[in-house]
């Protein structure tokens, strides 16, 4: 869990494209410095950036976007938490930044949920919790059985504020990683149970 907390760094600093749905009530300025908008700027970007929008979603009726502006409870927290337009990200996706200069000069034109991070923040917390029960929980393969679960549901999650192909699946419309994700929670359930059932019948002979 910890080496997946890690890889999502390398996700979120280099700006690999692993990021999530529009944020539209955000646009980076220049600089790549994310600010509020309103939706008239909103619509103006996606006319000016239709290629790319398109390229990201499969088409412009494919466009998911949630507004979400910072509450006033959370003042003290920064925008880029909430929003973020990927500045110098390593694909070159979305638009020119002004003033730059080098191989690595594009942000997108309207902020994203930066999901990477917020993995980063889950599966590090999940890491504390299996590091935590690790002796308590002294049936062998159970962490694994929970570790399944943990990552599973957290994938899930994440999964809905992703930018991701979904699939048709018998009226059902899941992306690669919901179903994956959905197997890793089952397995995890299933691990569990066997290995509990393996460790009773071990403990009565």
């Amino acid at each position: 869990m910890l080496a997946y907390a890690i890889g999502r760094m390398g996700c979120h600093f280099s700006g690999d494209g692993d990021w999530g749905i529009l944020n539209n009530a955000y646009a980076p300025d220049s600089a790549g410095v994310v600010q509020r908008i309103d939706d008239k700027i909103y619509q103006q970007r996606l006319q000016e950036y239709t290629p790319f929008f398109e390229s990201e979603f499969g088409s412009m009726d494919n466009v998911h976007a949630h507004a979400f502006v910072k509450p006033e409870s959370l003042s003290f927290a920064p925008d880029w938490l909430f929003a973020y337009a990927y500045p110098h990200n390593v694909i070159n996706r979305g638009m020119p930044m002004a003033n730059c200069n080098g191989e690595y000069c594009h942000m997108l034109p309207i902020a994203v949920y930066p999901t990477a991070l917020y993995e980063i923040i889950t599966c590090g917390v999940m890491f504390l919790v299996l590091w935590g029960i690790r002796r308590r929980v002294t049936v062998p393969g159970v962490i694994f059985g929970i570790y399944l679960i943990l990552n599973g549901f957290e994938r899930f999650w994440i999964e809905k504020i992703r930018v991701n192909t979904k699939y048709d699946i018998f009226g059902f419309h899941p992306t690669q990683a919901e179903i994956i994700s959905t197997l890793m929670m089952l397995g995890g359930v299933a691990l569990i149970w066997y290995c509990q059932r393996l460790n009773k019948k071990t403990v009565s002979r």
